[in-house]
């Protein structure tokens, strides 16, 4: 079965693009197309619909995620300044905006679109969580903790602030707080996630029994399994003796 049939969402986006194939229409097909990480059929349609209309902000915002998704994020800031261009009203937008300029390490820019994302959808928690990872990136805690509370004040079940909020308080050393709130996001990832820090910390037997615990969570979690055996590498190799002649 192709994902077409086995996606209603998708099924919906192909019968209405073919229909009518309005700009609109592609930018909706595209997007499902995104959303199933099928990025080059996204980009196709992406881009015929701004061969249709060169001013479809929606278009071009959908153009910078798979630019940046691809790693390129020269094309990337390009198109995301022009979704924004013409698209000024969309918190998405601007928001799309942030996070290439963040990939970018220009931290001050990416600041100003999450903050303008913020001001144009004051009720949504996503801005305010990446406003949350990206004090986390500079290494400012408190700004971090304050930010990520914002975030859950709005949302208080939004899985990417409680993890960011998690990797704030391990970054301080408050392991406790930080294993509550993965364990929130789930037992997979939250323990996937979990092992990720104390991979960090090089703390390897830990690290593997957190992916360990993910992997028998979700059987399927290959990048858990990968983990899981190179962290019980590195947990064997610093356990061992050296030789002392």
């Amino acid at each position: 079965m192709t994902i077409e049939a086995h996606d209603p969402f998708l099924a919906r986006a192909l019968v209405e693009l073919g229909a009518t194939r309005t700009p609109e229409h592609l930018v909706n097909a595209a997007s499902a197309y995104y959303q199933r990480g099928v990025l080059d059929q996204a980009m196709a349609l992406y881009s015929e619909a701004l061969a249709r209309d060169p001013h479809l902000g929606a278009a071009f915002d959908g153009r910078a995620r798979v630019w940046r998704d691809w790693g390129l994020l020269g094309s990337a800031l390009g198109d995301a300044y022009r979704a924004a261009f013409y698209a000024p009203r969309s918190p998405w937008a601007w928001n799309t905006l942030g996070t290439v300029l963040q990939l970018a390490r220009d931290y001050d820019g990416a600041e100003t679109a999450y903050r303008r994302a913020g001001s144009l959808a004051d009720d949504a928690a996503y801005p305010w969580s990446n406003l949350c990872y990206l004090s986390f990136l500079r290494g400012d805690s408190d700004s971090a903790i304050a930010q990520c509370g914002e975030a859950l004040v709005r949302d208080d079940r939004f899985v990417a602030a409680k993890n960011n909020l998690a990797l704030t308080y391990a970054a301080i050393g408050d392991g406790g707080r930080a294993a509550a709130l993965f364990a929130e996001s789930g037992a997979a990832v939250g323990q996937y996630n979990l092992g990720i820090v104390r991979l960090a910390a090089h703390e390897y037997a830990a690290a593997a029994t957190a992916f360990e615990a993910a992997s028998r969570a979700e059987p399927g979690f290959a990048a858990a399994h990968r983990r899981a055996r190179r962290a019980r590498r590195l947990s064997a190799a610093s356990t061992e003796v050296p030789d002392a002649r």
